[in-house]
């Protein structure tokens, strides 16, 4: 207990900066959330949102927890505890310890990281048998309701949606949404009737469970006159 209440002690300044450092990383998730779920459409987006706003406030109140219970036991309990004499030399055994492992680590991460294999980048297209329409190809025309089919086969899947917009323009109109995972299946339905004729993206995105919109499939087709 008296070597713990030592290293609480000495460590003290470091603990409070570690549990502000992340708190302050949760409170502007908690913002975010908050932010995403006033702006939440549908029903599955604002379940994501209280998701994540629960994670959040819980890591915010387990960091003032932390910071609360390192003043409380450094202020009203160690004074109150006898240290050993002894406690001044363990510590510099204990500290001499670590040195050691971590020059041994030091000599270690140079040569892992000598051969520096590449990251392959995330693809922002169709990916066959994980996320993709399987019933629109690329310059498609279409005059009527359009029977969407797909697949949504995404890890860490939340939901997905379908959205179409302008080709060059980053404006994006959502038509509807699901939550279930689709393979080569029906994902719903899309009423283009009132479109003006012309060139638009259609576009199938994966939000993660963490609330996160993956890489999109995005198509373009062609909304034609039904005469």
């Amino acid at each position: 207990m008296s070597e713990t209440l030592a290293y609480l002690t000495k460590y003290e300044v470091w603990i409070y900066i570690l549990a502000g450092g992340i708190g302050l990383i949760y409170i502007r998730k908690l913002i975010i959330a908050l932010e995403e779920r006033r702006a939440a459409v549908f029903g599955l987006e604002r379940e994501n949102a209280n998701r994540q706003l629960a994670s959040a406030g819980s890591m915010l109140g387990l960091m003032l927890l932390l910071a609360a219970g390192e003043f409380t036991l450094v202020t009203f309990v160690s004074p109150f505890v006898p240290q050993p004499k002894l406690l001044p030399t363990t510590t510099l055994d204990l500290l001499a310890t670590p040195t050691i492992t971590l020059q041994a680590v030091a000599g270690t991460l140079p040569v892992s990281g000598t051969p520096g294999t590449p990251v392959p980048a995330h693809s922002n297209g169709c990916i066959p048998g994980q996320l993709e329409f399987t019933n629109v190809t690329p310059g498609q025309e279409f005059s009527k309701t359009i029977r969407l089919e797909g697949t949504t086969n995404v890890p860490g899947f939340g939901f997905y949606k379908y959205e179409y917009g302008q080709p060059g323009q980053n404006n994006w109109v959502t038509i509807a949404a699901g939550n279930e995972i689709k393979i080569d299946a029906e994902i719903g339905a899309w009423n283009i009737s009132q479109l003006p004729q012309g060139d638009y993206v259609l576009r199938l995105v994966v939000v993660n469970q963490q609330n996160e919109s993956m890489p999109p499939c995005e198509v373009p087709i062609r909304v034609v006159s039904s005469q």
